[in-house]
């Protein structure tokens, strides 16, 4: 059990499950199975309880059957819990949700990011801004969070359905993307290479849906 200090720094790792519950729906309307994996984990909150998902936790969960899980899932959905690295270590599709950092290079497939809001003037932070502030030491800790006066604010359960939709379409003939989803994603890029920041073949990207959603941001 971690003292309260040293959750207070890592406060930002924990969000309400509850958020997922719309994409969760989605994909049992997808005739998908929905299969939680963890050691220790939360009680699901009751919004979720009424949802068919299977638990592989706790005491039913063996190292062998989560990594067959990993090889064999159709996607994975994950937090910030660095379970996408399995996934990716068999090719499978990860979306990675609610990340505190923006990951660059080979992680997730697709991510949808945390966004930061000045708690001063109540604005969002560009993703440049997002990008300066990222080399300091201190990046995330709470005292440097609120000494910059700002604060991160989790997915919304529409971002993260509609993330969850583009991994259900990834790969499939209905996948389509608009001559604006590519330019969104080509200022996303032209971002990263103002940091010095290289693009590489199969990198994380964020979503398409979150780049139209915080189109303001690029």
């Amino acid at each position: 059990r971690v003292s309260k200090e040293v959750f207070s720094n890592i406060e930002h790792r924990f969000y309400d499950l509850s958020s997922y519950r719309l994409a969760l729906v989605n994909l049992v309307r997808n005739n998908l199975k929905i299969i939680r994996v963890g050691t220790e984990v939360d009680e699901l909150p009751e919004s979720l309880k009424t949802l068919p998902i299977i638990e592989f936790t706790g005491e039913n969960r063996t190292e062998e059957g989560e990594l067959w899980l990993y090889e064999n899932c159709k996607f994975l959905i994950s937090a910030t819990s660095g379970a996408y690295w399995f996934a990716r270590r068999f090719d499978r599709p990860t979306l990675l949700t609610n990340s505190y950092a923006l990951p660059f290079g080979y992680f997730s497939t697709l991510y949808t990011p945390m966004t930061f809001r000045s708690t001063e003037t109540g604005h969002l932070l560009s993703f440049a801004e997002m990008l300066k502030i990222r080399h300091d030491p201190n990046f995330l800790q709470k005292q440097f969070m609120n000494d910059s006066q700002l604060e991160l604010l989790p997915n919304s359960s529409l971002t993260i359905a509609n993330a969850v939709d583009e991994m259900l379409n990834l790969g499939i003939e209905k996948f389509e993307t608009t001559p604006e989803d590519l330019e969104l994603m080509d200022r996303y890029k032209m971002i990263l290479t103002s940091f010095n920041i290289p693009i590489v073949e199969k990198m994380t990207l964020p979503t398409f849906s979150f780049l139209r959603e915080y189109s303001n941001l690029l």
